[in-house]
């Protein structure tokens, strides 16, 4: 593996998730990262 340095957002997230997490809280946490930055693509890609 690779251990470049961490992109901004990944300190933040430790942060926030320091504590452990449920399954299925981390399988929405998942769902709902991949939905923001499809969405995000999605825009970016409609105004081209």
């Amino acid at each position: 593996m690779n251990m470049e340095a961490l992109t901004n957002l990944q300190p933040e997230l430790l942060k926030v998730y320091s504590r452990p997490v449920s399954e299925d809280d981390l399988l929405a946490i998942r769902r709902f990262l991949a939905s923001y930055f499809a969405e995000k693509s999605m825009n970016l890609a409609d105004a081209v």
